[in-house]
């Protein structure tokens, strides 16, 4: 048998406890190498273009172990993107999968009924959302997402009960303080609704919907002058839309600016006919000549 020399048995020897040192050294530092690693994937699985999104949080999902609340998590992120890309069936899938690891994760009930309700299954929805509010009843975006169903399915009353408690607990979100005009103007409660537009165009003066909206309840509240105003800003912005001119027109005329309003009327009758009828059932059939 072939020995080893007595210089290579003795390096050996002398080397071990340093051998020994650098191992240790190394597999201590392997989390922390790991972790650094691991953390762009978990921020782009969390924000960024949805596809990317995609691949980040799947790469998330391949390390071992991977404790619950961090697959649920990568699950949840996945899914959003995918329902983002309008990939609905893999969004379903990711949010069942989540669920499957933590049956009360809200994030995950609340993103599935999103999805189950775009997809037309709205008692389904319906279900994820009250479960969803049961188990965080301060949950402000069950609520909101309830109500933007609600008002959607023709329920107004219970959709403004719904932005309502948003309101309480977010008075400064934009979105609910929106839907719950919408709402109210809906039910003919167009005092309320124009507050409320008026709310959300203090946050954001080119909320175009938000404006629109207010100008027709403005207008049905018999209050010309300033819905002639919000008219004349959103034409500014969008001379193409034709239902604003229209509109602007019948208000001018009931405000006594008879010349202005039959210019703007006249001009929708000849440019679009159609939307000349469609917009005088909503502000009114003008007559534009004696």
């Amino acid at each position: 048998m072939r020995r080893s020399s007595p210089s290579t048995s003795i390096s050996c020897r002398s080397w071990l406890a340093t051998c020994a040192a650098v191992l240790t050294i190394v597999s201590a530092g392997a989390p922390a190498i790991a972790a650094q690693t691991a953390r762009p994937a978990a921020d782009a699985c969390a924000s960024g273009a949805p596809r990317n999104r995609v691949d980040a949080c799947s790469q998330v999902l391949l390390r071992v172990p991977l404790d619950p609340q961090t697959k649920v998590m990568a699950l949840v992120n996945r899914a959003a993107a995918h329902d983002a890309l309008d990939e609905r069936t893999m969004a379903l899938d990711d949010y069942r999968a989540a669920l499957a690891v933590d049956p009360n994760s809200v994030p995950a009930l609340r993103g599935r009924a999103g999805v189950l309700y775009r997809s037309g299954q709205v008692p389904a929805a319906m279900t994820d959302l009250s479960r969803a509010i049961q188990l965080v009843p301060d949950d402000a975006a069950s609520f909101r997402l309830r109500g933007d169903i609600r008002a959607e399915s023709g329920d107004p009353v219970r959709a403004i009960e719904d932005y309502s408690k948003v309101l309480d607990r977010l008075p400064s979100d934009v979105a609910a303080r929106e839907g719950r005009g919408l709402a109210l103007a809906s039910t003919g409660d167009h005092a309320r609704a124009v507050q409320d537009f008026s709310r959300v165009l203090e946050r954001n003066p080119r909320a175009r919907a938000a404006r629109a909206a207010r100008a027709f309840s403005l207008f049905q509240l018999k209050r010309y002058a300033p819905a002639i105003a919000d008219w004349d800003q959103l034409i500014s912005n969008d001379p193409s839309e034709l239902s604003f001119l229209y509109c602007r027109g019948a208000a001018r005329m009931l405000n006594g600016d008879v010349a202005g309003g039959q210019a703007d009327i006249q001009s929708v009758m000849q440019q679009r006919p159609d939307v000349a009828k469609a917009q005088a059932a909503a502000c009114g059939e003008v007559r534009t000549s004696p």
